[in-house]
């Protein structure tokens, strides 16, 4: 029985043969990312449930933004679950999934999904995935639709699914699970691309790309392609990089297991290094006494506009938070206290 989860479809469907499991196991921490998206959710099915929930320091503006999307789709879902499990289990394999946020009205499944990450990713397959279970365990419901909100940007994408088209869902997963190796992007998240030899391939190729470019013509050689082939380049790029950490990664291991490894003319070593850090609270009053004036400390000090929203939440009290931090902002700008600025980063998004 293969075992499947929704939120593995979208690797599926790009590459069959992720499913495999790996000859060797490397196990590799997803990242604060990872953590933070855990940790918004967490808040955001609390405040769902009517909870009244003071986010944390590191979630607060991704916390903010999902209980605005909240007040405007909540209509859309009376009497709403949270945090729901759904599973099905066919012939060969099964499918799992978890949904943020469930509610029935009439004769349809409503689904909601918070994405905490960048609009950077297809997940239309984890959708139709979440609206065929949910079919298949309301068997009187004929309709599903997952919605997807993006909390970084607002955006709202929809997918719906009838009763009827579940046959048909069926069959593209189980011709999706006997597809070919097929390196791409998505191999970044597949737990067998360290040995996968058609990605090892593949980087190869890019790496003659990238060096056929050179780096001194870089500029003129990528002026005379089309748009198509510069996005191409700039994931080939990224591949490469990412290959180039992995093996970092691995040698900083080898290092940490098996001591220092010599060369011909260098070595390699893990160095200590101490780095002096100073309690503000504790040297406050010893700084003053040395004539730190506020010019001084403010060249010493940065504050955290997010920490300062968290404190004053805090020190508001229960249900008095959200008020108290839009009050304090208004103050701080005002005062001229508060500055934007912007910044240019070369980003990839979904085209829509």
């Amino acid at each position: 029985m293969i075992n499947l989860r929704c939120s593995s479809l979208p690797l599926l469907f790009a590459c069959g043969v992720s499913l495999q499991a790996p000859e060797l196991t490397v196990h590799q921490y997803s990242g604060p990312a990872a953590d933070l998206g855990t940790t918004v959710h967490d808040e955001l099915a609390r405040h769902v449930d009517g909870a009244e929930v003071e986010p944390s320091k590191a979630t607060g503006f991704l916390f903010w933004a999902g209980a605005k999307a909240w007040r405007e789709l909540a209509p859309e879902f009376p009497n709403p679950l949270t945090e729901v499990l759904l599973d099905h289990s066919f012939v060969y394999w099964s499918c799992t999934g978890h949904v943020d946020v469930v509610s029935v009205v009439g004769s349809e499944i409503r689904i909601l999904d918070w994405k905490s990450g960048f609009k950077d990713s297809d997940y239309s397959e984890q959708m139709r995935g979440y609206c065929a279970l949910a079919l298949l365990k309301y068997p009187e419901i004929e309709r599903a639709t997952a919605t997807i909100v993006w909390l970084r940007t607002g955006e709202i994408e929809r997918y719906t699914m009838t009763r009827e088209q579940l046959t048909a869902w069926e069959w593209d997963v189980s011709v999706a699970m006997t597809g070919l190796e097929t390196p791409g992007t998505h191999c970044d998240y597949c737990r067998r691309s360290h040995e996968c030899r058609s990605r090892n391939a593949l980087v190869r190729r890019d790496i003659a790309t990238v060096l056929d470019v050179g780096t001194e013509e870089a500029a003129e050689a990528i002026a005379r392609m089309n748009p198509r082939d510069i996005v191409s380049l700039l994931g080939k790029a990224k591949m490469i990089a990412a290959c180039a950490d992995r093996i970092k990664d691995a040698i900083r291991a080898h290092v940490e297991t098996v001591g220092e490894v010599e060369g011909e003319k260098t070595k390699l070593t893990l160095a200590l290094e101490n780095r002096r850090a100073i309690d503000p609270l504790k040297a406050w009053p010893i700084l003053t006494e040395s004539g730190f004036a506020d010019e001084d400390f403010a060249e010493c000090v940065k504050i955290s506009a997010s920490t300062v929203d968290t404190i004053t939440g805090k020190k508001a009290g229960r249900g008095n938070g959200k008020r108290a931090i839009a009050a304090l902002r208004e103050k701080l700008e005002a005062a001229g206290a508060v500055s934007t600025t912007t910044i240019q980063k070369l980003t990839e998004r979904r085209a829509s």
